[in-house]
């Protein structure tokens, strides 16, 4: 297949994505929903209260999730690890980096 301008533009149309920012569809399973910190498990509030392990475990995103629906031929997910640690005992990299 010979590319040409006209070939660019219509796959450009095909593929291009309407990215959207999970805050605006919400996110699940968080016991608290007005809180500072948006990806941690216990509110900000609980800092310096609750032990250090708990809290550091509190950090990790493990149970939250969105919910939407779609029509689209493709998704396409973009995220930033909060920790460079890419590997936890019976977990997969997904898990433990949220």
């Amino acid at each position: 297949m010979r590319i040409s301008k006209t070939n660019i533009r219509q796959r450009s149309v095909l593929f291009a994505y309407y990215w959207t920012d999970i805050r605006d569809l919400g996110i699940m399973g968080k016991g608290w929903k007005q809180d500072t910190l948006l990806y941690n498990r216990l509110p900000a509030k609980t800092e310096g209260v609750v032990r250090d392990p708990v809290w550091s475990l509190s950090t990790h995103t493990a149970g939250f999730y969105v919910r939407f629906a779609s029509n689209a031929i493709a998704l396409r997910a973009r995220w930033k690890l909060r920790y460079a640690l890419l590997y936890v005992p019976g977990l997969v990299p997904e898990e433990a980096n949220g």
